[in-house]
C-alpha cells in the first residue's frame, strides 16, 4: 500500500515532535530530573527493544553462554537512556535517538564482556 503525501508528512511531524520531546526530556534528565528520565525511558522503550532484537540474533550464543537474558538487556537499555541523556548535545546536530543507539550498542557489548570476566562464586 502506498502512503499519501499527507500520511508521510504526519509521520515526519510525529518524528520531529518526538525528537523535540526527547531533546527537552534529555536536557531535564541531565540535570537529575528522575521523572524526565523515566519519561525518556518510556518514550524510547520501543526503539530499545527493536535495537535489542536486531543485536541479539547474531550474539545469542555469547549472551546465552553468560546467562544474559532479555530482561538484563532491558535494564542495560535504561542505563543507556541515562547515559545518552547525560551526554546528549543537540548542538552537534544529531537526534537523541542517535546518541541512544550508540550508548545501547556500547552497553550491550560491555555487559557481555563484564559477564564473561565476572568471577565465579565459590561454594
Amino acid at each position: 500500500m502506498n502512503e499519501t503525501n499527507r500520511e508521510r508528512s504526519e509521520k515526519n511531524t510525529a518524528t520531529a515532535g518526538q525528537q523535540e520531546a526527547n531533546a527537552a526530556l534529555a536536557a531535564l534528565a541531565a540535570t537529575g530530573n528522575a521523572f524526565a528520565l523515566g519519561q525518556l525511558w518510556e518514550i524510547n522503550k520501543g526503539l530499545l527493544r527493536s535495537m535489542f532484537w536486531k543485536w541479539y540474533p547474531s550474539h545469542r550464543e555469547q549472551a546465552d553462554a553468560h546467562g544474559l537474558t532479555a530482561d538484563d538487556f532491558e535494564q542495560e537499555g535504561y542505563f543507556a537512556v541515562q547515559y545518552a541523556a547525560e551526554h546528549y548535545d543537540p548542538c552537534k546536530g544529531f537526534a537523541f535517538s542517535t546518541w541512544l543507539t550508540y550508548a545501547f550498542a556500547f552497553d550491550c557489548k560491555t555487559s557481555a564482556v563484564k559477564s564473561a570476566v565476572k568471577p565465579k562464586k565459590r561454594a
